[in-house]
């Protein structure tokens, strides 16, 4: 896989599910639950536009992140906000999972943002990195897609301009508790690390 990043790539959000509530990052802020049918709605809307903007889908697998906050540091790339919200499983009603997303600008389009918003995230964001390190050393996952969507402004499309969404379920921890699942287990050994080099995206087989 190699998906380079375009300059028209405004945002990027890495969304990561996982079940377990005492995993989720230390202070992360948390929306408004979404309720069944708000869950019904979106799944519907993402069927019908997944056609169009996926760029690749990856399952069966077991993928690191480890490297890919400095890879997306490095790339130019800066974290703007972070939060979870809790939905419902699409095959279990009564099973909630957490959906946790991490936002980030490219940094030729900083100014643009809202300043506001920037700055009231600023005192927040070495808290919320840490956490998203975390959330990308401590485990493998097992489903990974990418899309490139339009980018919204105020609910209104900005022509040319796009967000990259990346999205990983299948969560397999390393850690259980304090003691580490296994060390260097077939089951612990990654197939991929996903990086971001040279302004593409890419699965390395070399980094693990």
């Amino acid at each position: 896989m190699n998906i380079k990043l375009f300059p028209t790539d405004r945002l990027l959000m890495v969304q990561l599910d996982l079940n377990n509530y005492q995993a989720l990052p230390f202070c992360l802020p948390r929306i408004e639950k979404e309720d069944h049918a708000a869950s019904t709605k979106r799944r519907a809307a993402n069927r019908i536009s997944a056609a169009d903007t996926r760029l690749a889908e990856i399952g069966r697998t077991k993928i690191s992140t480890s490297y890919l906050p400095i890879s997306l540091h490095a790339g130019g790339y800066v974290l703007v906000d972070a939060q979870h919200r809790e939905r419902v499983d699409q095959h279990k009603k009564d099973v909630l999972y957490h959906a946790i997303r991490y936002t980030f600008i490219r940094r030729t389009f900083e100014e643009l943002e809202d300043k506001t918003r920037l700055e009231a995230f600023r005192p927040f964001r070495g808290v919320h990195h840490a956490g998203f390190q975390e959330l990308c050393e401590l485990a493998l996952w097992g489903k990974f897609r990418v899309y490139r969507n339009p980018f919204y402004e105020n609910h209104v499309e900005i022509p040319g301009q796009y967000a990259i969404s990346l999205n990983f379920d299948g969560r397999k921890p390393l850690f259980d508790g304090q003691k580490a699942a296994a060390s260097f287990t077939p089951e612990t050994v990654p197939d991929y690390s996903l990086v971001m080099v040279n302004g593409a995206l890419m699965l390395d087989t070399s980094m693990h």
